[in-house]
């Protein structure tokens, strides 16, 4: 049975993709899913939980490795830990 693939698992497939200290693009992120917000909100949280970067507007670093089991729930949690939004 074939795994169904989620923008959140594209989007970070894309980045695992690259080596760390890469630049990544917002540009390249929106073709992912249906683009704009929902991948702005994964990149967002990827940035407060330290996966990126922000260098400048639309360019961001990769700064460490995406576990390839990394879930929504889990990538919100690292994001916002003193949050009680996502249990």
């Amino acid at each position: 049975m074939k795994e169904e693939t989620t923008t959140l698992s594209e989007v970070i497939g894309y980045i695992r993709s690259a080596k760390i200290g890469d630049l990544i693009f917002r540009r390249n992120l929106v073709n992912f899913g249906n683009g704009g917000s929902t991948v702005d909100n994964y990149r967002n949280y990827l940035t407060h939980a330290g996966y990126l970067k922000t260098q400048k507007a639309g360019i961001y670093e990769y700064m460490k490795e995406i576990p390839e089991d990394m879930t929504y729930k889990r990538l919100v949690r690292e994001a916002y830990p003193n949050s009680d939004w996502v249990k």
